[in-house]
């Protein structure tokens, strides 16, 4: 096809390159681009540039026709050849950028009406749009947190004609596009903007308000303009909202404004990353109390759990078993799974095995009484590899034909002498799961106050963190494994974890979905708080309790307690504390009551 150029434009194949567009890809309609914003900015630039060309040249000239003098003589000719050699060097650049804009011209694409043009000017004037207009105005709602930071900083964004001047953001609309976007400086708007983020910090290397407007107002002597104070915060707000990570407002109850990140959100970025999952555990580890060095090895993991907040399920040849449902093994025995855990590096389940003198027939059905309080080391449980589990309970039939599941009453009552309680068959978790592998992912939850001067009594931080139970302590120990949640020093630690233990009590009785990168599926997750690591001050804060260091009755849990001081340092007293009998075996001491406990 034959290739047609003017003075504006070069035509091929039935598109207009544009000769003023550095990075023109090509349109169809030439009027319509010739309308747009930036190609206007880039044609008057152009024109400028080759109007200049001329009198540059004429200066060269004049330059070289006279006789050399000393610059300090005749300033006016220094000044005016330096402007010819600043207007040449500007020439050479524009047309290397010319250059690069025709290099990179796809000529081998078909024909499209589409142009990309186009969809930059309608993103521009809606930014436009956005930014002056008003809160509560046509571009968006009322931002109340915006329009506090604004008024508390005293500062205002940038003008509509500062931010023309700055780079077009190429913003990418489509998120399951795999196209790369076009702009160097993606996420943010453009260099300045990225200065500006660069300059003010992060975390501990934060700068002040009063300062970078200080080196805004030195650098704009400059010729360098950098975005105001809640640009650059408007523009922070707008890439975690792309990363998907969202402060949290809440207010407590004493009205005291307190933020947090989602923990529901950390825990699935940790889900989806190969470098965490790799030493991920989701089955607590019976190793039988030798060479015990993790989390995973704990015994409240293991066997302290209440049944809702234990590993509900594990997956064997694609088949879902869950805890408190019959299960038919490859031996034809029928069993209920009590407990999943890793035992010598195989997933293992101790089981309740059903026998005769546990099935009785009911008003035309038949019971399944269990014993309740089945703790780990019940002597009728057994270990069984889940690797003989055959059938789940919907497959199992009676001698009858009929399925064992129906016939029961969909329940499994469990009794030991006193009122008779139950679960219900399938397991709630399955249904809540919809098909899905469940990750049982618990967490260890830490609170301490922290102070930013030596004296340690002014300007204290409380902060809370937490780590994943399931990863061994050399990789957990790690900074970028401990994620924080909320720091305050206004609030107190029981008002940060307001907030906390709401969005904690959700994720532990309902749970939510997840996308794990080791087995590349979506799953779904249920966390619970394993243990609270803090100080014997915060731990008494928390629990609203004197400090067990001089208390009487120092356990928070159970009945322990001395008459005196003295008697604390006893062997009896010790061995209480451990829960170990004078033998070195360990003891369950009952749970305290709240109306009968003296903190005394």
């Amino acid at each position: 096809m034959a290739v047609k150029e003017s003075d504006d434009y070069i035509e091929r194949e039935g598109k207009y390159h544009c000769k003023s567009c550095p990075l023109a890809r090509g349109t169809v309609d030439w009027r319509k681009h010739c309308q747009t914003a930036s190609h206007k900015r880039n044609y008057e630039r152009h024109i400028s540039l080759r109007l200049a060309r001329p009198a540059a040249a004429r200066d060269r000239e004049r330059a070289q026709s006279v006789d050399y003098r000393d610059p300090v003589d005749d300033s006016g000719n220094t000044r005016a050849e330096e402007e010819a050699e600043d207007e040449a060097h500007a020439n050479r650049v524009w047309d290397a950028i010319e250059g690069v804009g025709v290099l990179n011209e796809n000529d081998g694409s078909p024909v499209n009406p589409w142009s990309i043009e186009d969809d930059l000017d309608r993103m521009e004037a809606l930014n436009a749009l956005r930014e002056t207009d008003p809160p509560g105005g046509r571009a968006h709602g009322v931002n109340w947190v915006e329009i506090i930071n604004r008024a508390s900083s005293g500062q205002a964004t940038d003008s509509v004609e500062t931010a023309q001047q700055q780079e077009v953001p190429i913003i990418r609309t489509d998120k399951r596009s795999n196209r790369v976007n076009k702009s160097m400086w993606f996420p943010f708007k453009s260099k300045l903007d990225l200065v500006a983020s660069l300059i003010i910090g992060h975390t501990r290397s934060l700068l002040s308000m009063a300062i970078y407007t200080k080196i805004r107002a030195v650098l704009t002597g400059c010729d360098v303009k950098l975005p105001a104070w809640a640009t650059v915060q408007t523009s922070r707000d707008r890439i975690n909202k792309l990363l998907g990570c969202e402060i949290l407002p809440h207010k407590s109850v004493f009205d005291t404004p307190c933020f947090s990140l989602g923990a529901r959100h950390i825990l699935q970025q940790e889900l989806s990353n190969p470098l965490v999952t790799r030493h991920l555990e989701f089955y607590p580890e019976w190793c039988e109390g030798v060479n015990v060095n993790k989390f995973s090895q704990s015994t409240k993991w293991l066997a302290d759990l209440a049944p809702e907040h234990r590993p509900q399920m594990c997956e064997v040849r694609g088949k879902h078993y869950y805890i408190y449902e019959p299960v038919q093994l490859i031996s034809n025995d029928v069993v209920i799974p009590i407990f999943f855990f890793n035992y010598k590096s195989s997933l293992h389940a101790k089981c309740f095995k059903l026998k005769h003198e546990h099935i009785n027939s009911h008003n035309n059905h038949i019971k399944i009484t269990i014993p309740s309080d089945l703790k780990f080391d019940h002597p009728e449980l057994s270990i069984i590899p889940v690797a003989q589990f055959k059938l789940i309970y919907s497959s199992i039939r009676l001698g009858n034909g009929k399925l064992l599941w129906e016939e029961c009453g969909r329940k499994i009552y469990v009794t030991n002498g006193g009122p008779e309680g139950g679960f219900v068959i399938p397991n709630p978790w399955r249904g809540r799961a919809q098909e899905r592998i469940i990750r049982n992912v618990p967490i260890i939850l830490y609170a301490d106050d922290t102070s930013g001067n030596v004296s340690k009594q002014f300007n204290k931080h409380i902060s809370f963190y937490f780590t994943l139970a399931g990863l061994p302590p050399h990789i957990s120990n790690q900074e970028y494994n401990c994620h924080f949640l909320s720091t305050s020093n206004l609030a107190s630690a029981c008002e940060l974890s307001e907030q906390i233990v709401k969005e904690l009590n959700e994720m532990a009785t309902v749970g939510f979905g997840a996308y794990d990168q080791s087995i590349s599926q979506p799953v779904w997750v249920n966390t619970i708080v394993l243990c609270f690591l803090a100080d014997s001050p915060m731990h008494a804060e928390i629990t609203n309790t004197p400090n067990p260091g001089t208390s009487l009755n120092p356990c928070r849990m159970c009945k322990l307690s001395v008459r005196q001081k003295r008697f604390k340092e006893t062997k009896t007293f010790i061995g209480q504390f451990i829960h170990r009998s004078t033998g070195g075996v360990k003891v369950r001491w009952s749970n305290c009551q709240w109306f009968f406990t003296d903190f005394g």
